[in-house]
């Protein structure tokens, strides 16, 4: 599992960012993708004003149907490359 915390004390509205936080765990933990990491609850520390997303664990390399090891950060700047037009050397 890993802990997300999202900070919501400094927001204009803290109640407001608050129910924001829930509405947006609410429908991610109905997604089920494989390329989508489930989130599995969400709590609130409200005298700390943050939100606690517990996820799963995600690591940072998939494995292609080759077997083959794909690491997250090198697909993730390919990706960005890609999407701005410049060409991975």
């Amino acid at each position: 599992m890993a802990l997300k915390v999202i900070q919501y004390s400094n927001a204009t509205n803290p109640e407001k960012a608050a129910l924001d936080v829930e509405r947006e765990a609410t429908a991610l933990k109905r997604l089920t993708h494989p390329s989508i990491v489930s989130v599995l609850e969400c709590d609130h520390d409200k005298d700390a004003q943050n939100a606690v997303l517990t996820m799963e664990w995600a690591e940072t390399s998939l494995a292609e149907e080759s077997g083959t090891l794909i690491d997250l950060r090198d697909l993730m700047r390919q990706r960005q490359n890609e999407r701005f037009g410049f060409i991975s050397v």
